[in-house]
């Protein structure tokens, strides 16, 4: 089982430190475009492109509506607006560690 030390989730993209199930303190870092791979390899997003400055720009599908909204979000207003939660980060966490047990 994954302990979670730490998260930031913020307009410099995704980190994470968490102790593994050896006990051992993992770190890892993503920028803005890795954290959209990322976040899109486990469904969070649904896709995303690059902007003429470099930016991503997210697709993604409001489901709160009665009938599934699609747009568009600029990186750092989806940075603002979504909800990440200690929760995702222990899913990335335990995702990344089964991948690596696969390996």
């Amino acid at each position: 089982m994954n302990q979670i030390i730490s998260f930031c989730f913020a307009i410099d993209g995704f980190s994470i430190t968490y102790s593994d199930s050896n006990r051992e303190i993992n770190s890892l870092s993503f920028d803005p475009l890795s954290t959209c791979n990322l976040f899109q390899h486990f469904s969070i997003i649904e896709g995303f492109d690059i902007d003429r400055n470099g930016e991503p720009v997210i697709l993604y599908t409001d489901s709160y509506f009665h009938q599934p909204v699609t747009g568009w979000s600029f990186w750092c207003d989806f940075v603002k607006s979504y909800p990440f939660t200690g929760r995702h980060a222990e899913l990335i966490a335990e995702a990344i560690e089964d991948h690596n047990y696969f390996r």
